[in-house]
């Protein structure tokens, strides 16, 4: 079975554009798609927890549109992103998938959920804000900005410490470790997308946060999903916001939806405890009833269908 680091780039026609992807595991199985950060490609992956939860399912890494090895233009809009990646989806063949979605990502696949309900069996969302709407705090601008303007790895792995991890000594030696890992996994690194995709994510990112569009956004159409859901976040994440994730749970009123939160752990959880993740990640997949995955060995946070929100947080 193919890892991490000895996957072939494969190439896919989706709408108007050469999608590449990588994949992982085994060839039989409901598959794990995973969708990336701002501005990330399929090198900005931690290889640790993908290849631990390819051990047991086919797991496929891909970049959209106009990203890294794909030829397009970067969707401007999150409905957009979603519509091709169910395109990406139905290419391969696949009837239903799992989405495993990190930061701007979960953005996406949240919509994917609602656009596309039929494909997606089980959402996990790591670090993900949902669109605008009452008690979704607004992430300050400047961990973005750092991570626009990074152009060389040296900016690049100081802008992700920044964005992705908690000040803590030990969530920023994990996060240094990670990026070496990703740097090191293998010989055709991608940089961060160009100055053009990035402000086309940006335009996405802005219209997802703006009331004026929040109708096409995900927050007032969480009652829609039917899916169960895991979002994962870190204790001291301060994109996606304690608040802001109260406020979501409780929106996603039809449907099973448990939260873990991993300790000292910035925006990137999944970056600072890789093996613990992917067995979170295992034992949801695998549950039959998704509220009785098992507590894991680190000391999380849990919610279930928003009990206890303010006492456990």
């Amino acid at each position: 079975m193919a890892q991490y680091e000895n996957a072939p780039n494969q190439f896919i026609l989706v709408k108007d554009s050469k999608i590449a992807y990588r994949w992982l595991g085994p060839k039989n199985g409901i598959p794990v798609i995973h969708l990336v950060s701002f501005r990330a490609t399929m090198s900005q992956i931690d290889p640790v927890s993908m290849n631990k939860i390819a051990e047991k399912r086919p797991v496929i890494l891909f970049d959209n549109a106009g990203i890294g090895r794909s030829t397009g233009k970067v969707p401007a809009s999150y409905s957009s992103w979603a519509d091709y990646c169910a395109e990406f989806i139905v290419q391969l063949g696949f009837k239903q998938v799992d989405i495993v979605a990190f930061s701007m990502g979960g953005c996406a696949a949240q919509m994917l959920a609602l656009n596309h309900p039929t494909l997606v069996r089980r959402l996990i969302l790591i670090g993900s804000l949902p669109s605008i709407g009452p008690g979704v705090v607004l992430p300050p601008p400047e961990p973005f900005q750092g991570i626009r303007m990074a152009h060389d790895r040296e900016s690049q792995e100081a802008a992700l410490l920044e964005f992705c991890c908690h000040s803590s000594e030990t969530s920023q030696a994990a996060g240094r470790a990670t990026f070496r890992r990703m740097l090191e996994a293998r010989d055709d690194w991608s940089d961060l997308i160009d100055t053009d995709g990035t402000r086309r994510q940006v335009q996405a990112f802005a219209k997802f946060m703006s009331p004026q569009y929040s109708s096409e956004g995900s927050y007032e159409r969480f009652h829609e999903l039917r899916v169960p859901v895991l979002i994962i976040r870190g204790s001291h994440d301060y994109v996606f916001e304690k608040h802001t994730c109260q406020a979501m749970v409780r929106q996603m009123c039809n449907t099973a939806v448990s939260v873990y939160e991993f300790p000292d752990a910035g925006h990137a959880p999944h970056w600072q405890y890789p093996e613990e993740f992917a067995e979170l990640v295992d034992c949801f997949l695998c549950a039959e009833d998704t509220l009785k995955v098992p507590e894991m060995p680190v000391h999380w946070v849990r919610w279930i269908n928003g009990t206890d929100l303010v006492s456990k947080i």
